[in-house]
């Protein structure tokens, strides 16, 4: 039986079955992680890396140190390296669906100094292991991913595991299923009941002379405003997307006129942000702009909860500017 914590409602916990082990679930098969998030009653979203206006930044031949989207930040699960910056890349080839998939550039530990003929045995020291792969990171302190899930590919035999919230004493494992074949995508998920904040998808298997890289698409998350049971280790450096970012935020506990609209991690409100960060906050008149917004917000959003036909009508307005936005940045 699995361990339930008392946010999962009892009419629904029953659904939970995949989960054997509690309260942390594994999952190779996408349509089980599904109907088992599902059953949390929390909201899901997908990732799947298309959105140019978020992401194009990072398109092959590009690279970026990181790349925030719906409310997650995308790094390289080697962001401290300093011999060579290790950053996030999207390319056509890793794609599932879609047009682009996810992998870090260049792959794995740029600090591997032993030589390929020193990793030429059968149990090659700790300093031999690339471990390519990525990280994802919350933005918000009062969010909590609940499960997170998606395709991977690569170099054949190579060995998937996932670390919570930067654990590196309990890895989720997947048995035999971590081996990659070499063709096609496969799936990794997993449910942690507790929470958590950050995951990191990592190749184990790589060596110096027989590397293994790992490239992925189409994630599904499940998050709550609930905070997370788990302790977060953190990372000893922040990194940034190496973009001129001003964030302007309201003063006061309104949310924006955005998120009550369409939600707090919607497509919609990531590309206004994108706008307001990028583009408005790089110039004194759009900064100008931006202050009036956020000057006006409350009243706004007021009137759109008093009033469902301002609601529309503004929902317009805002989509009239997010077709816009996807036309210049298609």
């Amino acid at each position: 039986m699995a361990m339930l914590l008392p946010f999962v409602s009892p009419g629904r916990a029953a659904e939970l079955n995949q989960c054997v082990n509690g309260p942390v679930c594994v999952y190779t098969d996408e349509a089980a992680f599904q109907r088992d998030i599902d059953a949390l009653d929390y909201p899901t979203f997908r990732e799947s890396f298309e959105n140019s206006l978020i992401w194009g930044p990072s398109r092959d031949p590009q690279s970026v140190t990181s790349v925030t989207s719906m409310g997650i930040t995308w790094t390289s699960n080697h962001p401290d390296a300093v011999i060579e910056p290790v950053n996030v890349r999207t390319g056509s080839g890793p794609a599932r669906t879609g047009s682009w998939g996810l992998y870090s550039w260049p792959h794995g530990d740029p600090a591997i100094a032993v030589s390929p003929v020193e990793c030429d045995v059968d149990n090659p020291p700790a300093a031999c292991r690339m471990h390519d792969g990525f990280m994802g990171s919350l933005t918000s302190d009062t969010a909590t991913l609940f499960g997170a899930g998606g395709w991977i590919t690569g170099t054949a035999g190579g060995k998937i595991i996932i670390y919570l919230d930067g654990n590196e004493a309990d890895p989720v494992d997947f048995d035999e299923s971590e081996i990659l074949i070499g063709s096609g995508h496969q799936f990794f998920g997993v449910i942690d009941m507790r929470g958590f904040n950050r995951f990191e998808y990592r190749e184990t298997e790589g060596k110096r002379g027989d590397e293994k890289y790992i490239f992925a698409d189409d994630f599904t998350f499940s998050r709550s405003l609930l905070p997370s049971t788990t302790t977060a280790i953190a990372p000893t450096t922040t990194t940034t997307m190496p973009v001129q970012q001003t964030t302007t935020t309201s003063t006061d506990a309104t949310p924006c006129l955005s998120e009550v609209l369409y939600g707090q991690y919607s497509e919609e409100t990531e590309m206004l942000r994108y706008l307001r960060d990028a583009i408005l906050n790089q110039t004194p008149q759009g900064r100008e702009m931006v202050r009036l917004y956020y000057q006006w917000n409350p009243l706004l959003v007021q009137a759109v909860e008093n009033d469902v036909e301002f609601k529309e009508e503004m929902r317009g307005i805002i989509d009239g500017i997010v077709l816009l936005i996807q036309e210049e940045f298609p």
